[in-house]
């Protein structure tokens, strides 16, 4: 769902846009103007905020090759 701007070419980062959450998963004190709770899977990828940031990103990576491939990536 973070990438919905980015193929809509809304912009070309999903931390550029006005209305993103993805920045609740990835600064542990992140202000998004509503109140986050983090998905159950994003959870079971460490036991620390920053281990679970480590892991998202590259899952993140790995989702923007393969799109990427499919589509021509802003």
């Amino acid at each position: 769902m973070a990438y919905n701007p980015v193929r809509k070419r809304m912009c070309d980062s999903t931390v550029k846009h006005k209305y993103s959450s993805i920045l609740a998963y990835l600064e542990e004190n992140a202000d998004v103007g509503v109140p986050i709770d983090h998905h159950e899977y994003f959870l079971q990828l460490g036991k620390t905020f920053a281990e679970r940031v480590a892991r998202f990103m590259q899952y993140e990576e790995a989702y923007r090759k393969r799109y990427s491939l499919v589509v021509e990536w802003v």
